[in-house]
């Protein structure tokens, strides 16, 4: 799933605990989505959860990008462990490939549009791609609140949360912390003005599109972007069953996987 999603399933979490917590979990959360938007890493190395003894202790908040993955896994797969066995995009029972299913129609008249040819497969990948962005987007059009939850937690990060942040990415992802520092302004640059949310979930989203399709950032290939992601949100307005779901299954299943231990995700 995509920053609204994710934001929106962590508030709820953290309602149903009376532990405190800095604000700046919900960029943690995010991480593993906004690096990959730089030329800094890519989504393979940020959907996988490795670390050396002692640093889980050492930087708690690392407990938020695992949360992330776990959301991926039960997102994809209906579970919170990504199965053994290679899997095709037909095959994952998740939500996102479950709604996909039904939105490959639109994917199928945009590509028309593009003059893109898909194989059956890479629809499947495409259209599960399609029900992140359109409940992003459906969230947004129901409570702006949890857009404006994570930008107003990215604002108010001080130097030593700026520190903290890349020191335990760092460890995380085995590279320098400058690294990390440097891949922080890629959702910015990729995206525009994050404060902009229509323009945000909306024309921005549709450049992850046509860069899944290798199609130009064309403003008529945005156009067309906006279009079907606005199509495809009317398949996803009722996005609350699935996300009071996941934040079920999470906090469920907290004990397993709140800890050290390896993990990996779909990137």
């Amino acid at each position: 799933m995509l920053t609204n999603c994710h934001t929106l399933i962590l508030r709820e979490i953290l309602k149903e605990t009376s532990q405190e917590y800095d604000s700046d979990i919900y960029v943690y959360n995010v991480v593993p989505d906004s690096l990959p938007l730089s030329e800094e890493f890519n989504a393979k190395e940020t959907h996988r959860f490795e670390l050396p003894k002692g640093a889980y202790e050492n930087y708690p908040k690392l407990k938020w990008v695992k949360c992330h993955l776990i959301v991926d896994n039960f997102c994809h797969y209906g579970s919170i462990n990504k199965p053994a066995e290679t899997l095709s995009p037909e095959e994952k029972k998740g939500y996102t490939y479950r709604k996909g299913k039904e939105l490959i129609p639109f994917l199928e008249d945009f590509c028309s549009q593009v003059n893109v040819e898909l194989d059956s497969s890479t629809k499947f990948y495409v259209s599960h791609i399609l029900t992140e962005i359109a409940v992003d987007y459906s969230i947004y059009l129901v409570d702006q609140s949890v857009a404006n939850l994570l930008n107003a937690s990215r604002d108010a990060m001080r130097e030593s949360h700026i520190n903290e942040l890349c020191e335990g990415l760092a460890i995380l992802y085995a590279c320098s912390p400058e690294k990390v520092n440097r891949a922080r302004s890629a959702p910015r640059k990729f995206y525009g003005d994050l404060h902009d949310l229509k323009f945000l979930f909306l024309d921005g989203r549709a450049k992850i599109i046509l860069r899944k399709l290798g199609l130009e950032f064309s403003e008529e290939n945005i156009i067309l972007g906006t279009k079907l992601i606005e199509s495809c949100s009317g398949k996803t307005k009722n996005f609350e069953e699935f996300t009071e779901n996941a934040k079920k299954e999470i906090l469920a299943h907290e004990k397993q996987w709140d800890n050290g231990e390896s993990i990996l995700s779909e990137s």
